[in-house]
């Protein structure tokens, strides 16, 4: 949906059912995820750029219940979910957390019209634990 000041809002249910797997598992350059158990596809895989894994925040978001708007006009992203809020702007190095400004060590980035996050900033920022396994190039974020 686009509001009136030109922004895209999404608000997506939680899709996790109750007591079952609670994580997404993504490998950089695959188009496969485990999403709560369940094998799904990933339009735009995660990547690294500068030893930081990137991830695209439409997908999680529209995975797990998080509210996401997009501004166009400020090319900012704000994730929220709860009472919890991060604002994240395209190619720059600082965030917000609940208002809190914050120095990111990896700035979002857009490819081909999808917002790539660093994935631990984002995803500590909402309590969950992010993972990393260097054997098989995989990032596991389980939620609580």
């Amino acid at each position: 949906m686009i509001t009136s000041d030109n922004t895209e809002k999404n608000n997506y249910s939680d899709n996790n059912p109750k007591n079952e797997d609670k994580s997404i598992v993504l490998k950089i350059a695959s188009p496969l995820a485990q999403v709560f158990g369940k094998s799904t596809s990933v339009s735009q895989p995660p990547v690294i750029v500068n030893g930081r894994t990137m991830l695209p925040i439409r997908f999680i978001a529209e995975n797990t219940g998080y509210n996401t708007e997009w501004s166009q006009n400020d090319k900012k992203a704000v994730i929220s979910l709860d009472d919890n809020v991060v604002e994240i702007h395209e190619n720059s190095d600082i965030a917000y957390i609940n208002g809190e400004e914050i120095k990111i060590d990896s700035a979002a980035f857009n490819n081909n019209g999808t917002l790539f996050v660093p994935a631990r900033f984002i995803f500590e920022a909402f309590g969950a634990d992010v993972l990393w396994n260097a054997a098989d190039k995989s990032i596991s974020i389980n939620f609580k």
